[in-house]
């Protein structure tokens, strides 16, 4: 968990920071409560108001806030102690009216205890114990301690009492794994510390009483049964539970204690089995109940009858057990409760199929009755009874039965008897607890081995399946033969021979699980329900508790029993088998109830501190605004992908949103939904943008819609009509708002200039407006910049004279990006990099798209290459993301990037696949022609690079553009024909490129134009021009001019000293900056000076 300098958060043995190993001090009890609140729920918002809640019982003091703050302010000073003065914090935010501890579940021993549980439960399901067992001895290992020591209030109070349960059911867990491996003699002492410690816990008393059995101390298991049934019933009133009780009863009886279910290999054969073969069996795997009954059915002959019980889980054979009886003595009396149509009198049946139709009488008299029937049918030959699904039967047929259980045994008279067990529901353990001490044998079939499905499979397929097909039919079954044989049935009716799918079409195997889910109680049934409905968020049992409505001991209880009778893997978390069963419970759910199960998992979920974008993965197929108070967690989920650059994600989370929110702010998602839309699907964008600005304008509201509907048109190859809508509706905004008319005014710039015929009508008609307007001055100023009418400084002055101090008062939001980009080609990149580091509807006229290209050309400006990778990257995707659509500009300034950082083949791949398709009506086609000409140079195909330039200056000077600020065309295509030997047409492109970089007066634009002039002298390198431009590139704020400069001077110095010395200087700035094209020259260069002289 230790990463050196690294935060880390200890939770579990008190409560702690560490940073590198060492200890930091916290200060009061009360700041622990509040470092455990954020921590709990890390990488979430969480209000001030809720922090006070965990703080206090009763109501906060009135100064609760700012008690608050102050608490927040020294944990920063803890936890960033070296973060300078008005630096944001990176580690305790503040936003959302609140605060979020962004750690990884990696710096926080709660999350590595989850993840390491999570392993060992894996390792379990997949028979890995002894990793299991190392996986729970390293959790442990975090729990030395109490969790939350000495921290106050009500939420540490809550989770102090969790994480203690969690870690108890943690330890019961490692000694059960313990004893599975044979370690019996190591876990009885701890188990016998445990239950002392916690005598009401019944999984460690069954788990202690195996562990002596195991070792041969039957007594002591045994004394251990009676001790567990004296606590629970002096304590609480109740019994043990199924499991206690069914382990007593294999003690008692001398059978093997239970063991995980092992994979029984089948002798494979290939005869096929007829169908008509009478003489074989029905039931698979019931041998030793068969040979029970069959010795039962002899003893009854002898005289000697009696009543048998044959109990077990829906589902597991108990009827057609009846059924093999049945064939085996056809003159059985045959009664099924379930057929009888609501008829519960089961008594009165009997007696009638019996001979005795009188109606009526007292249950002792009725009892007599019934024993006289059974004695006088019995006196010929013995008598045989076969009742089936006897749990129906009423309280009367249950007395009247119980009654005449003993006196059977002498009569050659056998009743058969099956009852469902169901543990949760009190009327059937009454009616168990009535008959099984009564009865001459009680059986208890239990689920079909892997070598009982082999057979039932052979018998209906008529072939052996692989042992691979059997033991996943085995696990997708639950080991539910009624289960089983409906699975079986599907899948040779699909044709699948290999393997069980997670997901199969309606047929035997849902009716089955449905016919299942009938005979369990409702209890259990919504168990199920939830479960499927949550299995793939790998829920918690105490998110399950939350989703059912129960408590958590009560679902731990009932989880354990589902994994006892073969349904879960692993009761906690608690984990179907198979995906096949969960995603066929969770088709038969209905939709209200799988909604009302997931949101109150991720209401519960939100109060246990997940990530956010875990609670809405609970909420992702909500669908109705009855569900609106959910939006917010949506918003929330979509904003943290945003802050990780995770658009198809976030993009998701917004359609979500857009399915449940109240109407009042549909219109402000759909502008949203529309805007991250022009990243993935720009045709989505303009619907979604289109609805939004319609209801804006119906309702005349501010219509924040119409900025990204126009960007999404005229980048679609639609721009007069964009900009004619931005006219029409900017002018009917004014007649109501100006304030809204003018900030559209502000933003509209970004539209026209994505087009040359819309820039240049766009400007003219500003030029003939009021040249005192402050947006239509701002705006004349940009163009100016651009056809450097004027310089780089005046620029700036007019735009912003207190630009240093970013200070953004005299300038309206929109026209910031103005200043953005001029800052960027004046080459004060940290006022670029300012304006753009933040995402600011405000700044960009709501169009996101704009800032994040601006900020990519920034970063390659100053030489960030690798930023601009981990920035655009995760933007656009992978090379062949088929469902990402980003600007094609992106895609090219991300090539850019791997250009300079030497990946010159796979920048060249990313325009081939991503950029083919670029918009020749707009500038990016300009951009990836220049990029594509950059590839060309790196390859050295100079008069391919040389073409593409000259391209790129025709589009630029249709644009009007002559700044070689923007693209320096000329300079770049004088630099490859002096490589080709052009100099003279290099020198003339050179001298014009200089003439006006010297009005734009700017270091990098002079100083790389004077590069290309000495580079194309005449006859040679003008060697004092060289050094002119090198020094002028020296006072540029980014080294990425000068480097190659460096590198054409050393090449041309007459002195190897002051040549290795320029060498070494162009070699620790591209070192820097990971510009890798450049460095095998430097190595070379330096390799082919003469060594240095000894000194």
């Amino acid at each position: 968990m230790d990463r050196p300098g690294a935060i880390q958060v200890l939770l579990l043995n008190g409560v702690e920071i560490r940073r590198g190993g060492q200890s930091q001090p916290l200060g009061p009890p009360q700041r622990r409560a509040v470092l455990c609140a954020l921590a709990l729920r890390r990488r979430q918002w969480i209000s001030a108001s809720g922090l006070l809640d965990s703080l206090y019982d009763d109501a906060p003091p009135a100064s609760g806030t700012g008690v608050i703050q102050t608490y927040v302010a020294a944990l920063r000073r803890i936890l960033e102690p070296d973060r300078a003065p008005r630096n944001p914090p990176t580690v305790l935010l503040s936003g959302h009216g609140g605060y979020q501890l962004r750690i990884d579940d990696e710096q926080i021993d709660v999350g590595v205890f989850d993840r390491l549980v999570g392993d060992a439960a894996r390792a379990r399901h997949a028979a890995d114990l002894e990793s299991a067992e190392r996986y729970y001895t390293q959790a442990l290992a975090l729990c030395s301690g109490e969790p939350l020591a000495g921290v106050p209030g009500p939420f540490a109070e809550a989770q102090r009492a969790a994480l203690t349960e969690r870690r108890l059911a943690v330890l019961e867990d490692s000694l059960e794994i313990a004893v599975l491996r044979g370690r019996s003699d190591a876990a009885i002492d701890p188990l016998r510390m445990l239950t002392a410690q916690h005598p009401l816990r019944e999984r460690s008393r069954a788990v202690l009483m195996r562990a002596l059995s195991e070792r041969g101390r039957r007594s002591e298991a045994l004394d251990v049964y009676r001790d567990t049934r004296r606590v629970l019933v002096d304590e609480l009133g109740v019994e043990p539970g199924v499991e206690l009780r069914r382990l007593h009863e294999r003690i008692l009886t001398g059978a093997e204690p239970e063991h995980p279910p092992q994979v029984v290999a089948v002798r494979a054969t290939n005869d096929a089995v007829p169908d008509d073969d009478s003489a074989l069996p029905l039931v698979f795997d019931r041998e030793r109940e068969l040979t029970r009954v069959a010795a039962c059915v002899r003893r009854a002959t002898t005289g000697v009858g009696g009543l048998v019980v044959i109990t077990g889980r829906p589902g597991h054979g108990k009827t057609q057990l009846l059924n093999e009886v049945a064939r085996q003595h056809p003159s059985a009396v045959r009664l099924d409760l379930t057929s009888t149509s609501g008829d519960d009198d089961l008594v009165g049946q009997l007696l009638e199929r019996l001979g005795d139709r009188d109606i009526g009488g007292e249950d002792r008299a009725l009892a007599d009755r019934l024993h006289a029937a059974i004695a006088r049918n019995s006196a010929d030959q013995a008598l045989l009874i076969l009742i089936d699904d006897g749990t129906r039967m009423d309280d009367r047929s249950a007395r009247a039965l119980a009654a005449i259980a003993p006196r059977l045994r002498g009569l050659p008279a056998l009743v058969i008897l099956t009852l469902d067990e169901r543990s949760w529901e009190k009327q059937s353990l009454d009616l168990h607890d009535r008959l099984e001490p009564l009865a001459a044998a009680v059986l208890r079939p239990g689920g079909l081995t892997v070598a009982g499905i082999a057979g039932l499979y052979r018998r209906r397929i008529g072939t052996t399946p692989p042992p691979e097909l059997a033991a996943e039919i085995h696990r997708a079954a639950g080991e539910i033969p009624l289960v089983a044989g409906a699975l079986i049935t599907d899948l040779a009716t699909a044709h699948i021979e290999n393997r069980v799918p997670d997901r199969l079409p309606e047929g035997c195997y849902s009716r089955s699980i449905q016919r299942q889910l009938s005979r369990y109680s409702p209890e259990g049934v919504r168990t199920l329900r939830a479960l499927a409905v949550l299995q793939e968020f790998r829920p918690t049992v105490e998110i399950l508790a939350a989703a059912c409505d129960e408590p958590v001991e009560t679902m731990r209880h009932r989880c354990e029993l589902l994994a006892a009778i073969g349904l879960l893997a692993v009761a906690d978390p608690p984990e179907f088998r198979h995906p096949l069963i969960a995603n066929t419970i969770r088709w038969l759910c209905p939709a209200e109830d799988a909604n009302a199960f997931r949101t109150a998992a991720a209401a519960r979920a939100r109060v246990a501190g997940y990530p956010v974008r875990q609670v809405a993965a609970y909420l992702r197929d909500l669908t109705g605004v009855r569900y609106a108070r959910w939006t917010v967690v949506l918003i929330d989920a979509a904003e943290e992908c945003l802050d990780r650059n995770m658009i198809p994600e976030a993009t998701h989370w917004l359609e979500t949103a857009l399915r449940i929110c109240a109407p009042e702010i549909r219109d402000d998602l759909l502008v949203r939904l529309g805007q991250l839309e022009l990243w993935t699907n720009p045709a989505a964008a303009r619907a979604h943008l289109e609805e939004a600005l319609d209801s804006q304008r119906a309702r005349a509201t501010a219509p924040t819609a119409l900025i990204p509907l126009a960007w999404a048109m005229a980048s679609r190859r639609d721009a007069a009509a964009a900009m004619t809508l931005l006219t029409n509706v900017i002018a009917e905004t004014a007649e109501r708002d100006r304030v809204a008319a003018d900030t559209l005014r502000a933003s509209a710039w970004m539209v026209a200039a994505l087009a040359p015929s819309t820039w240049r009508d766009y400007f003219a008609g500003l030029r003939s407006g009021d040249p005192t307007d402050r947006i239509t001055a701002a705006v004349l100023t940009w163009d100016d910049a651009f056809s450097t009418r004027i310089g780089a400084r005046t620029a700036l002055d007019r735009l912003s004279p207190q630009r240093l101090e970013h200070d953004s008062a005299t300038l309206s939001g929109p026209l910031l990006g103005l200043l953005a980009h001029l800052a960027m080609w004046s080459g004060d990149l940290t006022t670029a990099l300012h304006l753009t580091e933040q995402r600011d509807d405000q700044h960009f006229g709501t169009i996101d798209t704009y800032r994040v290209i601006v900020r990519s050309e920034v970063l390659i400006r100053a030489g960030a290459y690798e930023r601009v990778l981990r920035e655009v990257g995760p933007v656009i995707g992978a090379i062949d993301d088929e469902l990402v659509a980003p600007p094609t500009t992106l895609v090219a300034q991300y090539a850019n990037a791997l250009i300079e950082l030497g990946r010159v083949e796979e920048a060249a791949r990313w325009l081939d696949r991503r950029a083919a398709r670029a918009n020749p009506e707009t500038w990016e086609l300009t951009v990836v022609t220049h990029v594509r000409a950059r590839v060309c140079a790196a390859r050295g195909a100079a008069r391919e690079a040389v073409a593409h330039f000259l391209d790129c200056g025709r589009r630029t000077a249709a644009a009007g553009i002559s700044n070689p600020a923007h693209i320096p065309w000329r300079s770049s295509a004088a630099l490859e024909l002096v490589g080709s030997g052009e100099r003279d047409r290099a020198l003339e492109l050179a001298t014009a490129e200089f003439a006006l970089a010297q009005r734009w007066n700017t270091p990098s634009t002079v100083g790389r134009a004077m590069r290309a002039m000495a580079l194309a002298a005449p006859d040679a390198t003008d060697v004092r021009l060289l050094e002119r431009a090198v020094d002028l590139l020296r006072t540029a704020e980014s080294p990425v001019e000068l480097i190659p400069a460096l590198l054409d001077l050393a090449q041309v110095c007459e002195e190897p000293e002051r040549a290795r010395n320029l060498l070494w200087e162009a070699r620790v700035l591209a070192e820097s900056l990971g510009a890798a094209r450049y460095l095998d020259s430097i190595a070379t260069l330096l390799t082919g000076l003469p060594r240095c002289p000894a000194r």
